[in-house]
């Protein structure tokens, strides 16, 4: 890594930081009280964002059927129109305009430091694991390979 590369993932650390610090761990709590407090009530269903990728279609019915659209012929049009946001039905063009959805509005390189950086803030980490944990999640590898 050169000094250009090493101070653009100090700046990306120190970014990282202040946003834990200013909104970030704040706005973690708060939205981990009221989807484990909506949960334990039945107010919602939790959809994981992997079940979507392993079987969008059958973890778009359930999330019908919660809805109580049940009926088989309504399901399946409502399927047609959320199949054109499944991720894994794009190809690399059709993600690559889709940045904001993707993830991709930076390079692989700056993605990788920003993965690096959010895994090496140990207050972040140990509140994402934790939560995760209490969602039913496995737990965030924290020493998994950046990028």
């Amino acid at each position: 890594m050169d000094e250009i590369q090493k101070r653009h993932a100090r700046d990306i650390e120190d970014a990282v930081n202040y946003v834990y610090q200013t909104i970030g761990k704040q706005t973690l709590e708060e939205a981990h009280a009221h989807i484990t407090s909506s949960l334990a009530r039945g107010d919602c269903l939790q959809i994981k964002l992997e079940n979507l990728e392993r079987d969008f279609d059958a973890t778009m019915i359930k999330w019908f059927s919660q809805w109580q659209i049940t009926e088989p012929a309504t399901q399946r049009r409502l399927l047609e129109i959320a199949r054109k946001h499944d991720f894994n039905r794009k190809s690399e063009a059709e993600m690559a305009k889709e940045h904001h959805k993707s993830g991709r509005a930076f390079n692989a390189s700056v993605r990788a430091m920003i993965d690096h950086a959010i895994r090496k803030h140990v207050p972040l980490m140990t509140l994402v694991q934790k939560q995760a944990t209490e969602l039913g999640y496995e737990s965030p590898d924290m020493s998994r390979k950046s990028g």
